[in-house]
């Protein structure tokens, strides 16, 4: 008999292992099986999003950026997500630099 499958090795088992030499002096084996199903209707969902918006001007792609997400929000409160579910976890700027190459 061997641990669970995907579980860590634990010493404790070991007994276990040695099973046919306690037959082999007499001792006695209980060997035990089971299986266990739980079914539960889900009551979270995790929704992660992203408001890119590129333009010449930081400044001006700030603005829309804010005004798209104020949408985004809106939108998802009319659709019954309280406002303390929603959060921003990463903000970033960063310029869009293209090279032009010439041989």
């Amino acid at each position: 008999m061997y641990p669970m499958y995907g579980q860590p090795y634990n010493p404790a088992y070991r007994h276990a292992l040695k099973a046919d030499e306690r037959k082999a002096k007499g001792g006695s084996t209980l060997s035990v099986r089971g299986m266990g199903k739980v079914e539960a209707a889900p009551d979270t969902a995790v929704l992660q999003l992203a408001v890119v918006t590129m333009d010449k001007d930081v400044t001006a792609a700030q603005e829309e950026n804010k005004r798209r997400v104020n949408q985004l929000i809106r939108t998802l409160q009319a659709e019954g997500i309280d406002e303390k579910q929603i959060e921003t976890i990463s903000y970033t700027v960063f310029p869009q630099i293209r090279l032009h190459w010439r041989l």
